[in-house]
């Protein structure tokens, strides 16, 4: 309804991820500094999958949101994804957010 605040993220794709360096720590910051993505001037990132693998192994990647199939995809390169707080930056511990909890369970068997 009206005055409902659309959240605005930059987006960042698979493909993007792809041209990190493995077993790094990609952020939206670490990809501005190697060039890969231009400059997001929306405070918020978030990880989109689409129809690319990804093919770095071993990635920590943080951004404040994530979609399931780029969750999936990190995951399936034995990387992991890091839920960071919209508000201070910091790591967010992931039982704050039950859907990643439940994504992060289901992937351990």
């Amino acid at each position: 309804g009206p005055g409902h605040s659309y959240t605005k993220y930059g987006l960042v794709k698979i493909e993007d991820l792809n041209k990190a360096e493995e077993g790094t720590v990609v952020t939206q910051e670490s990809l501005e500094a190697a060039g890969i993505v231009t400059k997001n001037k929306l405070k918020l990132t978030k990880i989109v999958g689409g129809n690319v693998e990804l093919t770095v192994k071993n990635l920590t990647v943080k951004a404040h949101a994530f979609t399931s199939s780029a969750v999936a995809a990190i995951e399936a390169a034995g990387g992991k994804c890091q839920l960071l707080n919209p508000t201070t930056n910091e790591d967010l511990e992931m039982d704050d957010d039950e859907e990643v909890e439940e994504v992060a369970e289901s992937s351990e068997e």
